[in-house]
């Protein structure tokens, strides 16, 4: 298995080519105005007779995305197309449509538009998107390093406004990392975060028949964002893996590197389920302790102790973010949980904040508390025995998984 302690996440190397390997993916095929299948999807070619292939814009192991224009219209899209070579694992397809489903339902304008979906001549589905000018914020932050405190903010802020209407449909995204957050503008070239992946969603109390392909690839992918439930099993995860992946990439974003991070898959677990993360204010002195206070109890090891919504955790930010952004908070809140009020100034430690791993006050604009009362410590963090156990049965479920992807692969 490939390193996890790399500055780059082993799926990001897969999902992002340079231009110049346009005929390597693209071989020019003499004679064949339409792209009859993926390996016929040369430069020029047609897709459904209306998309005009441009160029390659990512390739991985999965499939390929290609910038387009509409024939007719001259719109500009971007198109995703599954590898002939992966059809044959099962679920991939209904996997690919779920995407296509979950991000179509979505109204949200930090969620990439799905605009139409269809299947090549050979059989391989491909989804047309919207087309976004950009860069994903796991590439922004290799290329210009921790961000400012404000602006990654802002960015989380973006990606919980649409994870706000995913929750409320009862969809989990289950792949929230920085390679899925892409960093765009608006009309009026205000930057923007849209939120990218729906294909390892899942619905609440939806089975997943392709766990064993899914887990397999998220192992890969997204591990070090992975909470310590879903590290165990992705079939039973709630919201609030989301808010613990989002805590992770704040935490990132802002102190340079992920709060935990191994040599494997199975040193990982471990690490989440007994150790204590560097603390984010060691990493960046100027980091506000009430912001340290909030990610520590997005990334809490208990799901109980995290936020218990989108919205609370969109309130508890909302301090350390811009004026734009503490705006676009409050119109968050007031689709999504207009009982809470929303707080401009920032918490003291211990108050609507919460202190690491325990939730403060939430009140409401009646003055009813939301979330009243706080838990001891003790009775809050898993103790060291428990994490140990925990970390084993998660390595013994690890083993079943990869003798179920072995045998899916043959």
């Amino acid at each position: 298995m490939a390193s996890l302690s790399t500055d780059e996440d082993p799926l990001d190397r897969l999902e992002h080519v340079d231009t110049d390997a346009e005929n390597i993916a693209f071989p020019l095929q003499g004679g064949s105005p339409r792209a009859d299948s993926v390996h016929k999807v040369a430069p020029g070619t047609l897709i459904a007779r209306k998309y005009r292939v441009e160029r390659l814009i990512g390739r991985g192991g999965m499939g390929i995305v290609v910038e387009a224009r509409h024939r007719d219209l001259g719109a500009r899209v971007a198109i995703k197309l599954l590898l002939p070579q992966v059809m044959s694992h099962a679920g991939v397809v209904d996997r690919f449509m779920r995407e296509a489903r979950a991000a179509a339902g979505l109204q949200s304008r930090h969620v990439a538009r799905v605009l139409d979906v269809g299947t090549l001549e050979s059989g391989e589905p491909y989804m047309v998107m919207e087309y976004l000018e950009g860069e994903d914020l796991a590439r922004r932050g290799r290329a210009g390093g921790p961000f400012a405190v404000v602006e990654a903010v802002d960015h989380i802020v973006h990606a919980c406004d649409a994870l706000a209407e995913a929750h409320a449909r009862g969809i989990v995204h289950r792949d929230v990392k920085p390679a899925n957050l892409f960093l765009t503008a608006d009309p009026d070239g205000v930057p923007m975060i849209k939120l990218l992946d729906f294909g390892v969603s899942k619905m609440i109390g939806e089975a997943d028949g392709d766990l064993a392909l899914t887990q397999t690839r998220m192992i890969l992918g997204s591990a070090l964002y992975m909470s310590p439930e879903q590290m165990r099993s992705a079939r039973d995860v709630d919201h609030r893996t989301d808010i613990y992946a989002l805590g992770v990439c704040l935490f990132r974003m802002i102190g340079g590197k992920p709060p935990y991070m191994a040599d494997s898959f199975a040193e990982l677990c471990v690490m989440v389920y007994t150790s204590e993360p560097e603390p984010l204010c060691a990493l960046r002195p100027d980091v506000p302790q009430g912001l340290a206070q909030v990610i520590e109890r997005c990334i809490a090891r208990d799901p109980e102790h995290r936020y218990p919504s989108v919205a609370e955790l969109v309130r508890a930010l909302a301090p350390y973010g811009s004026e734009t952004t503490r705006a676009a908070a409050a119109a968050i809140l007031r689709r999504h949980a207009p009982e809470l009020e929303l707080e401009l100034s920032a918490p003291a430690p211990g108050s609507a904040g919460g202190t690491p791993g325990r939730p403060g006050p939430a009140h409401s604009a009646r003055g009813e508390a939301v979330v009243a009362g706080a838990l001891e410590v003790g009775r809050r963090q898993p103790s060291r025995a428990a994490g140990i156990v925990a970390a084993l049965v998660a390595l013994v479920a690890l083993v079943a998984l990869g003798a179920l992807a072995y045998a899916a692969l043959r």
